[in-house]
């Protein structure tokens, strides 16, 4: 690739006048332009996201299959190292991903807390387990369902309780909380 040397060169003189400075040109900026993404675009991107009519059940029910192996293959092995932690992860962090643009707030929510303590723990005891065993429990609901949206009250203090469970749980094993 060639490189033209721009016309529009600026030369700017320090106090000193010892040196000078070039702005390069901005060829991305030249190509696309300037300003942001107009509000008609947000606004039809977002009536898109709330009526999408993208069926999330069959896609969230693989995930959350995918999830239930992962955790039955830890439980069948004990207490699990590191390695089956970031196995459980991946579907968590699918479902956290997926869930808002298809309006599922209330369940990227949980996926957000079930992350959030997956990813402080450094092994998996029978403890653990069980708490990943109720938000799992939490996300086929809300998938089963179709609970859309936030929940409201009831999604928020279900969202609430999994998070203090997961508060308990590190107070109770500080030593296997990474810190």
């Amino acid at each position: 690739m060639v490189f033209k040397k721009s016309k529009q060169k600026t030369e700017k003189k320090k106090a000193s006048g010892d040196a000078r400075f070039y702005d390069p040109p901005n060829t991305l900026r030249q190509r696309v332009g300037t300003g942001g993404i107009a509000a008609r675009i947000i606004e039809s991107a977002e009536e898109y996201i709330n009526a999408n009519p993208v069926d999330l059940t069959p896609l969230a029910e693989e995930i959350i299959k995918r999830l239930r192996v992962a955790t039955l293959k830890a439980k069948e092995q004990g207490a699990a190292g590191k390695e089956f932690v970031q196995i459980i992860i991946y579907p968590i962090m699918e479902l956290k991903a997926t869930g808002a643009m298809f309006n599922y707030h209330l369940l990227t929510d949980v996926a957000s807390v079930m992350l959030d303590f997956l990813e402080d723990i450094t092994e998996l005891n029978d403890d653990a387990l069980e708490i990943v065993d109720v938000h799992q429990r939490t996300l086929e609901a809300i998938v089963k369902n179709r609970l859309k949206g936030s929940g409201g009250r009831e999604g928020a203090a279900l969202a609430q309780e999994l998070y203090d469970a997961c508060q308990r749980y590190r107070k109770k094993y500080r030593m296997l909380v990474e810190v």
